[in-house]
């Protein structure tokens, strides 16, 4: 998979704006406040529909103007498609083929994006939040059916949360309420753990050979089950364990299991990274979790997802540099925001294209493949 174009109209400080990228590797080079990082938060955009920078996407909206619209031509494995994500203060639009769709299960995925950037290093350190919105995005992108599940368990578990605010509750509405709860906690469930088994199989040996075999890291994925193997099993154990919890849920008018409170650990030698990890291990833990990602969604997509490194370069040592950059050499179609060039250029073997970024104004300055430099 691989973006050929981007066309942006007011978006962020970008006026009207088209590029044509390179398949392998796409350089944004330009100071802080320039614009660089909009243009891959423009990716993720119309990849997942919001930003990863903020909560509000009518702040995406260039200042003064009523609306904002990113266009992009995706190619796919078997063909071509345009993608369009419309922003307004009257909400949002979505379009494949410049047909407006209007079930997100059925959009998301048509391009698939693995994001890098340092606010990610806080995977290892960070909230359990953190830790669940990265298993949501990556099954999301992969199955529509967990992503479906996903967003019904969020509207009955809110429902249910207002529900025990009630005085008076209902044995048998409550029940009700339950067994739907339960039944989309279900698929999150399985979906999450053969995730977790299928990563740990292709993190092995990546972080294997990051660390010259050094290390052996496995990631452990905690949650309030005991051992299940079927959705089945995992619905009558979740709503027996809503049924135990009910007068703490109902003190608390909060649900306090289920799969909105998993984590994940991360051990090397059975000890928690988190824990006793060393700076140095954390930030390989997550340069490993991230190659694993792509591996794990080119080999339930068919095809490479693209690669946003969003001034993480800055945040890598030369050696963690040269060994992602190694990674995904020809593989991923990448794109690249850095404030220097100097010390980028002396470790990328790909083919690729610079781009600077002056006030959200972009202009190619080179071109760079395997037989000149630039």
């Amino acid at each position: 998979m691989n973006v050929k174009n981007l066309q942006l109209r007011t978006f962020r400080n970008y006026k009207e704006q088209f590029v044509t990228f390179h398949p392998q590797m796409n350089i944004f080079l330009g100071d802080n406040a320039q614009g660089k990082t909009s243009l891959i938060e423009a990716l993720y955009v119309l990849a997942f529909t919001k930003s990863y920078r903020c909560q509000n996407f009518r702040e995406l909206i260039m200042f003064g103007e009523d609306f904002s619209k990113i266009t992009a031509e995706i190619s796919q494995k078997q063909r071509t498609i345009n993608l369009a994500m419309i922003l307004s203060k009257q909400g949002k639009k979505m379009q494949i083929n410049d047909v407006e769709q209007q079930r997100l299960n059925e959009y998301i995925g048509q391009l698939t994006v693995i994001k890098f950037s340092p606010e990610d290093l806080e995977l290892i350190k960070g909230q359990p939040a953190i830790r669940r919105r990265f298993l949501d995005i990556e099954l999301s992108q992969a199955s529509p059916n967990y992503f479906l599940a996903l967003a019904n368990f969020q509207k009955m578990l809110k429902q249910r949360n207002e529900y025990l605010k009630q005085i008076k509750i209902d044995a048998i509405y409550l029940e009700i309420i339950d067994e739907s709860l339960a039944l989309q906690a279900a698929i999150i469930y399985q979906q999450r753990k053969q995730f977790i088994d299928d990563l740990n199989v292709i993190l092995q040996p990546i972080h294997g050979q990051l660390t010259d075999g050094r290390e052996q890291i496995k990631i452990k994925y905690q949650h309030d089950l005991g051992d299940f193997n079927t959705e089945d099993d995992i619905q009558k154990m979740y709503q027996l364990l809503l049924k135990k919890n009910f007068e703490r849920d109902r003190k608390l008018s909060s649900t306090t299991v289920g799969p909105h409170k998993d984590d994940l650990a991360f051990f090397i030698a059975d000890k928690n990274v988190k824990q006793f990890g060393s700076q140095g291990q954390q930030r390989t833990t997550v340069l490993s979790l991230k190659l694993a990602e792509i591996e794990w969604l080119a080999s339930k997509k068919g095809e490479y997802p693209i690669l946003l490194l969003d001034d993480v370069l800055s945040e890598l040592d030369d050696q963690r540099k040269i060994q992602l950059l190694n990674f995904i050499n020809d593989k991923v179609q990448t794109f690249i925001t850095t404030t220097e060039m100097n010390d980028l250029l002396t470790k990328v073997t790909s083919s690729y294209t610079v781009f600077t970024v002056n006030n959200g104004q972009l202009l190619e300055v080179g071109e760079r493949t395997h037989d000149t430099k630039l």
